[in-house]
This record gives C-alpha cells, structure tokens and sequence, in this order.
C-alpha cells in the first residue's frame, strides 16, 4: 500500500516535472524567436 503510494506520488512529480521542463524550454525558444523577428 506505501509503495504503490510512494511509486505512484513518484510518477506523478516525475511527469509534472518533466512537462515543466519541456513547456519553459518552449517558452524559452518562442521568446527568443520572437525577440529576433523584432530586431
């Protein structure tokens, strides 16, 4: 029951973390985009 929880609590941070990765580091490229097309 404890580790189900502790594996399950584990995916969840693991995935929440890595969809946070790859959203700022898509932010980060369409800002950079955006700040060469103003130039």
């Amino acid at each position: 029951m404890m580790a189900d929880y502790f594996s399950s609590f584990g995916l969840g941070v693991g995935g929440g973390f890595t969809t946070y990765f790859v959203f700022s580091l898509l932010g980060y490229g369409i800002y950079q985009a955006l700040k060469l097309l103003k130039h």
